[in-house]
């Protein structure tokens, strides 16, 4: 009996001493991890259109009550670039004729701009114009003749200009699809509704 109840005990105390051993202590909460910054995005080069540079310089000389304008645009890029060439004017139901137009007006007290390409377009029917076309490495040469002085809107002389820049009216990107109309001399094949912009030479000294 008494070897029993010690053979009793020590289950008792064997038990006990398992189920000791198989609480856990509850640990501490984790500090969440650090948050990993992020990483700097990458730097994007700004680079400029190769196909869209080009270089347009000019020079004036008096012909008597004229200013010829002589211009040289130069294509430095590596696609074709379309340069204004002239405006077609209809004079008949399917006839249409070359004029060689040029703007000017007034953009600062003592400058003026000249503008070689086609006016803004009035009504529902937008002018047409021819282009040259202008192979990468190539350039084309053009004069053009305004009065002098030059006037204002009103015909009256412009009062204080003492020098003039140039802008080129050239297509930028597709010409889109070309466009045969009858002139006065001979059939023409223009662009149909072509995005156009604007090079720029800065202003130069009018001549004595």
């Amino acid at each position: 009996m008494t070897r029993f109840v010690r053979l009793a005990v020590t289950a008792l105390a064997l038990v006990s001493c398992s189920r000791a051993s198989d609480r856990t202590e509850p640990s501490a909460p984790l500090s969440p991890p650090a948050p990993t910054p992020a990483a700097p995005a990458p730097s994007v080069p700004v680079q400029k259109d190769p196909a869209m540079t080009d270089k347009l310089t000019f020079s004036l000389a008096r012909a008597g009550a004229k200013l010829r304008v002589s211009y040289r645009y130069e294509n430095l890029g590596r696609a074709v670039v379309h340069v204004h060439d002239a405006m077609l004017q209809q004079v008949g139901d399917q006839q249409w004729k070359r004029l060689e137009i040029q703007m000017w007006r007034r953009t600062s007290p003592d400058t003026a701009v000249i503008q070689v390409g086609l006016p803004e377009p009035e009504g529902v029917a937008p002018p047409r114009g021819t282009y040259l076309a202008v192979q990468p490495g190539a350039s084309v040469e053009g004069t053009r003749e305004v009065p002098f002085p030059l006037t204002e809107p009103d015909g009256t002389p412009m009062q204080g200009i003492t020098q003039v820049s140039l802008d080129l009216e050239v297509i930028a990107g597709d010409p889109g699809s070309p466009l045969v109309l009858p002139t006065d001399k001979g059939p023409v094949t223009v662009p149909d509704g072509p995005d156009t912009r604007l090079v720029h030479a800065a202003a130069v000294a009018l001549p004595k």
